[in-house]
């Protein structure tokens, strides 16, 4: 997130783009569709993608390049959407934060991400 010039904000949240590495009508295709997503127990994950795919090259790791599509947002003073739009990316995260870090992190609260 980053602070525009006249206020407001600029947000940028990217996912890794899975599509580049699972091709459809693969039965890797069809396996992950069937899961249609990741489920996260307290003690295990049921990935919905095999842990090569998973855990490595579809993981947003630090200080990797990895393909991503991204949505752009624009953000007004009071927190409105004003705007966003979606595009192809690479992307080289800068930490891998839990929900807790991100939330500090956005609070102005972190020491470092």
């Amino acid at each position: 997130m980053r602070k525009k010039r006249g206020g407001g904000w600029r947000l940028w949240v990217a996912i890794a783009d899975v599509s580049y590495y699972v091709r459809p009508p693969t039965p890797l295709d069809r396996e992950a569709r069937n899961r249609g997503t990741s489920v996260y127990f307290p003690s295990q994950v049921v990935p919905m993608l095999p842990e090569v795919l998973s855990n490595g090259l579809c993981s947003l790791n630090p200080q990797v390049d990895r393909l991503c599509m991204v949505c752009e947002m624009t953000i007004s003073a009071k927190g409105r959407l004003t705007g966003y739009k979606f595009y192809e990316a690479v992307m080289s995260s800068h930490a891998r934060l839990t929900y807790t870090k991100s939330l500090a992190y956005a609070a102005g609260r972190s020491g470092s991400a």
